[in-house]
């Protein structure tokens, strides 16, 4: 675990001063590039300087540490803006409408801020979208294509109404994923276009929500993705590829809802998918040697809870075993407890008026997957909110509907723990609480369960579908 090997516990007792200072002056160091710079350590260096400022004045200083909020209002005014009018700088994304509408009303859901009088002209258009032979586009009149179906279908699910759900048909939706479908398991993601494991999920994610997961269409899947499984652990766009964090989101996603995991090598892979989690921004990378991307919040903290193994274990596979039960315990044996502060990083450990009160105080919600969920929190709260409303990449970038709805999707993550007992873990207290998202559909849980409910009731076959 990446996050074990950087971390260094504060010495206790040496004065808060004297504590701080030498944290600083561990900072200044940031990335150890062994006197020999790449332009990718320089790059990693010059964003570390940037979020310096965001990261430490926050952490030691106690009452700005204490004052960690969830922007919710700033955040809802600036999608609803989105949604009566967008800037020029949209029009790019004229054959991607659908992902706007499902950015948007899945922000807006995750905030508990959707208005119900917006849904009528969405479904409207989101039904315009849909082609007369199966599928959607990226905009009226446009060619069919998974990506914008999966958009469409997720935004109809989040409006959650009679009247959205019936702008599906499911008999020709069907007919379009399995002329997608190909030989060795995977899905082209339109006409004679490409195949990866963005079609795949695409695909068996939406086929899934609105029962219509044959036995057809999913013959091979399990196959194709495990083959795209790299020796560093994570998944690949295809075989061969390079591990990535979409992909590998993509990929274990598809196998989640169709309960095969047991396909890859879990083991390798949470040892990938831990090294990611950048030691000082506290934030995701989406693959080696990459800058950290508030989107990987959800990207790949949405990887932990679906593998369903908490930190706190009895059993601890070596990367050359496959799990085979895992068992959570109420709290971690005595000899485990230095590991508490060990997988911290560095960021967490500043507290400049007493930093033995300050880890006693974390490491009793310190969270629940196999990631630092307050870490996370700490560099979407203080790094990535745009004063006046929405969220972004790193300071460095300016706010945009797609880095808002996938940073407060890694941010519910990473507050909702799959544990009653524990209960969420939340930087800054309750009222910075979303509402629960379902990892492998990115759509929150309760949309899903009712939108299954639904479409459960409906026949498979027939007329109907």
């Amino acid at each position: 675990n990446k996050m074990k090997q950087t971390a260094t516990a504060p010495v206790v007792g040496s004065g808060a001063s004297s504590f701080k200072r030498r944290k600083e002056e561990e900072v200044e160091g940031f990335l150890p590039d062994d006197n020999h710079p790449t332009p990718t350590s320089l790059e990693q260096r010059q964003v570390e300087y940037s979020l310096r400022d965001f990261l430490l004045a926050p952490l030691t200083h106690p009452t700005q540490r204490q004052s960690a909020r969830v922007n919710k209002e700033q955040h809802v005014r600036y999608l609803l803006k989105g949604y009566r009018k967008l800037n020029r700088n949209y029009s790019s994304l004229d054959a991607s409408r659908p992902w706007l509408c499902y950015w948007l009303f899945n922000a807006l859901d995750l905030l508990k801020s959707i208005r119900p009088k917006l849904i009528p002209s969405a479904v409207d258009f989101l039904g315009r979208c849909q082609d007369k032979n199966g599928g959607f586009a990226g905009g009226p009149g446009q060619l069919p294509h998974l990506a914008p179906t999966y958009a469409s279908i997720n935004s109809l699910v989040i409006m959650g109404t009679e009247k959205a759900y019936a702008v599906i048909n499911r008999k020709k939706l069907l007919q379009f994923l399995m002329r997608m479908k190909q030989p060795d398991g995977s899905f082209i993601m339109h006409e004679s276009g490409e195949s990866d494991v963005r079609g795949t999920y695409c695909a068996i994610a939406v086929a899934s929500l609105v029962n219509i997961l044959t036995p057809e269409l999913v013959r091979g899947v399990p196959e194709y993705i495990a083959r795209c499984q790299t020796y560093e652990g994570g998944m690949g766009g295809v075989p061969g590829n390079e591990a990535h964090g979409g992909y590998t989101f993509c990929a274990i996603s598809a196998l989640t809802i169709l309960g095969r995991l047991d396909v890859i090598d879990k083991p390798s892979l949470l040892r990938w998918a831990v090294e990611r989690q950048m030691s000082f921004a506290g934030g995701f990378q989406g693959r080696t040697n990459k800058l950290v991307d508030s989107c990987y919040s959800f990207w790949m903290g949405s990887i932990f809870p679906q593998l369903d193994v908490p930190w706190k274990t009895e059993y601890r596979p070596t990367i050359n075993e496959t799990p085979q039960t895992v068992h959570s315990v109420a709290e971690p044996a005595p000899e485990a407890e230095p590991q508490i502060k060990e997988r911290r990083p560095k960021i967490m450990e500043l507290h400049d008026a007493d930093p033995t009160e300050y880890l006693a105080e974390e490491k009793n919600n310190i969270g629940f997957w196999l990631f630092d969920q307050r870490a996370m929190q700490n560099y979407i709260v203080f790094c990535c909110q745009d004063d006046d409303g929405g969220l972004r990449d790193k300071p460095s970038r300016s706010r945009d509907f797609y880095h808002t709805c996938y940073a407060l999707s890694g941010l519910s993550i990473a507050q909702n723990n799959n544990d009653q007992t524990h209960g969420p873990t939340i930087l800054g207290g309750a009222q910075n609480l979303l509402e629960p998202i379902q990892a492998e559909h990115g759509v929150t849980i309760v949309k899903v369960a009712r939108a299954k409910a639904h479409f459960s009731a409906l026949p498979l076959d027939g007329d109907d579908c």
